[in-house]
């Protein structure tokens, strides 16, 4: 009875996969494709595949996610002869971002062979409250991610 009720994180996490998806798969479904989704439970893991554009995988794990399983992320991107992905792990990953150690330098490889992946903590989808703020924090990872590897 205390005013309107907030959501909590775990709810607008699919709310900001399908702000993310939404129009590619919109442009999929108009072609006769439907975007594909694998999902494994144990793990907490969901991956989405939009109309083969890009790669979103989310990681909503009590730890940071570590090189192995980035590893197989850029791998699942290499697969799919994509160039973009997201990952979203609420803990982050693993290493430090400026000496590119442990996943991150994984991530800094990736980007050296033409591939970008965007990591998404979280903290940053707690901060998302529209549909921009999804593509703004998006820009803004991107354009840090190719910064630190620039500078690196």
């Amino acid at each position: 009875m205390g005013g309107p009720r907030r959501s909590n994180a775990r709810e607008r996490r699919p709310a900001v996969m399908r702000m993310l998806n939404a129009r590619d798969a919109t442009a999929a479904a108009s072609r006769g494709a439907a975007p594909a989704v694998h999902g494994r439970r144990a793990e907490r893991t969901q991956t989405a595949v939009a109309s083969a554009i890009l790669v979103v995988e989310c990681k909503e794990w009590g730890r940071p996610v570590g090189s192995a399983e980035v590893t197989w992320f850029v791998e699942k991107l290499r697969s799919r002869a994509l160039d973009h992905g997201v990952l979203v792990a609420e803990q982050g990953i693993t290493g430090d971002a400026e000496q590119g150690r442990a996943a991150q330098h994984i991530i800094a490889g990736a980007l050296r062979d033409g591939l970008r992946v965007i990591v998404v903590t979280g903290e940053d989808l707690r901060a998302v409250r529209s549909g921009r703020d999804v593509v703004k924090l998006l820009q803004v990872r991107l354009c840090e991610l190719t910064i630190r590897v620039a500078a690196g």
